[in-house]
């Protein structure tokens, strides 16, 4: 009986040693996924939770404690919460992220801040990376506690600031020694979205935009410099004006728009560019000074006009410089007292500022200028140079010819007076002053046929002859010359002849004639008696 149930119960005792051995299997891997959740997957301990704690498995958060997510969830960017704790970290830590991704299974690594408030602890525990940050507590005696109102007011005024330089319209950011973009405001990183993929934003270190700066040129005494990045989208170059500041070994930028800017500066540059055209193609020579009278503008006629070769006056000279090469090209009247030249050097400047400076210079070669000067906006002075040698012969000519014609009207015996069309008196000669007793064509003020007819009324009988006359040189009816005969109220008799000539003008003529009063005696004929 006994060795029977001894037989047969041998199965029953292998099947209570397996069931230990499953047992204790079981027991081991449920310790061991208890472990490993406790170190990641499940949530921290609660005694835990004033302390800043991070469970990573790879770059992938699986817990925090909630000062640790607040901390994540302060960086608004869409990029992993790996690459928003180590933006955060670097620059109090600056070797945490090398150092915690070298830990090995069971590794331990402790970090001190820059400053000394705050130390940094990774352990890694079975391939889950538990990252701490402590707060160092005081020491000193005499450290005063921080006050809560005080608290609250720096609390405030930091999130002023960050909106300030968040929402500023300008690019701002930071570059380390390796020019790796370590900060960056709103700005960058919204023109970082424009410009680039989703994927290159959401990276560690931040994209850089301006890769190509040149650092050591940024930095300069003038400060403000111009650079440019291309939207590969449409192809168009963006501005900016941008300067940097050094910030121990690393590097704070500021880059402001200069589209329109640059536009502006392109389309003066343009339109100076269309008024260089135009003014190489002017036959007046052109000279602008600055208002520190040195040369900013001339044209290729100037050159002409003056000889002056353009090596001389691409080196900006001064206005005097410029008028004292012309005394030596003999480009300008030579003067008599260099001194007073000098000194009139200073009026003419005085007057082209008031815009009043206008003379024509008779040069030694037998041309003749003349120069104008014009003030213009900003203090600049402009001279205007034009050769009028030509139109000075033409009006020479002219008046020669005017000259020899009144020689010849005035060798007539007859007296001459010459009316235009619209009654004007034109011309008399010395026999028409002798007569009448003056010479109103020489008089400024302009005197017409009305005029004269009265002065020759004051001094004769009275007569139809000197209304028909008047008719006669106004009129517009075909004219033909006729001839009537008036007396003088001191005696004698005057004859006068009125004829039609060039330019719907009319020459009236008078001749003294001495006791003849018959129209045949003077041998007129009938028909002009009658018309008479």
């Amino acid at each position: 009986m006994c060795a029977g149930m001894g037989t047969l119960a041998l199965p029953y005792i292998a099947l209570i040693i397996l069931a230990s051995i499953g047992s204790a299997l079981l027991a081991l891997w449920v310790f061991s996924y208890v472990d490993r959740s406790g170190a990641g997957q499940t949530k921290l301990q609660p005694e835990k939770d004033d302390k800043i704690v991070f469970l990573f498995d790879g770059e992938e958060l699986f817990d925090a404690t909630p000062r640790g997510y607040q901390m994540i969830n302060a960086d608004a960017r869409d990029i992993s919460s790996w690459d928003k704790l180590v933006g955060l970290l670097r620059s109090s830590f600056p070797t945490a992220e090398s150092r915690a991704l070298a830990l090995a299974d069971d590794g331990r690594v402790e970090l001190l801040s820059e400053d000394g408030a705050s130390k940094f602890v990774a352990e890694m525990r079975r391939g889950i990376l538990r990252l701490t940050i402590e707060e160092i507590e005081q020491t000193q005696a005499n450290a005063a506690p921080l006050d809560g109102f005080a608290l609250a007011a720096l609390t405030e005024k930091l999130d002023i600031l960050h909106r300030v330089v968040d929402d500023a319209p300008l690019l701002v950011w930071r570059q380390d020694s390796e020019n790796k973009v370590r900060w960056a405001n709103g700005s960058y990183l919204s023109l970082a979205k424009k410009l680039m993929t989703a994927r290159d934003i959401a990276t560690w270190p931040l994209p850089q935009i301006f890769a190509d700066l040149d650092l050591p040129q940024l930095i300069r005494p003038d400060g403000m410099n111009r650079i440019s990045v291309i939207d590969q989208r449409d192809g168009k170059k963006l501005w900016f004006e941008c300067i940097c500041q050094p910030i121990e070994e690393d590097t704070l930028y500021f880059a402001l728009p200069a589209d329109r800017l640059v536009s502006a500066e392109t389309a003066l540059r343009e339109f100076v560019q269309t008024l260089s055209k135009t003014f190489a193609d002017l036959p007046t020579g052109l000279a602008i000074f600055d208002r520190d009278r040195l040369l900013a503008l001339f044209n290729p006629a100037l050159t002409d006009l003056t000889t002056l070769e353009p090596s001389f006056l691409v080196t900006r000279p001064s206005l005097y410089t410029f008028l004292d090469m012309l005394r030596e090209k003999q480009r300008m009247p030579e003067p008599k007292d260099y001194k007073a030249w000098r000194q009139g050097i200073s009026e003419l400047e005085d007057a082209a500022v008031n815009g009043t400076y206008q003379e024509n210079w008779s040069l030694p070669t037998g041309q003749t200028y003349r120069v104008t000067g014009h003030p213009h906006p900003d203090g600049a002075l402009a001279f205007l140079f034009e050769d009028i040698s030509a139109e000075i012969s033409l009006t020479r000519n002219f008046r020669s010819e005017l000259e020899l014609l009144q020689d010849v009207v005035d060798n007539l015996e007859d007296a001459v007076a010459v009316f235009s069309s619209g009654g004007t008196l034109l011309l008399t000669n010395q026999a028409y002053a002798d007569m009448w007793g003056s010479r109103p064509d020489t008089s400024i003020n302009e005197t017409t046929i009305l005029d004269v007819t009265r002065q020759w009324q004051d001094r004769c009988q009275p007569t139809p002859v000197w209304g028909d006359t008047r008719d006669f040189v106004i009129g517009e009816r075909e004219r033909a010359e006729w001839d009537g005969i008036v007396e003088l109220r001191e005696g004698g008799h005057v004859h006068c002849r009125i004829s039609p000539i060039k330019g719907n003008s009319t020459m009236v003529s008078f001749r003294l004639v001495v006791g003849a009063v018959s129209p045949n005696e003077l041998g007129l004929p009938t028909a002009v008696t009658a018309l008479r």
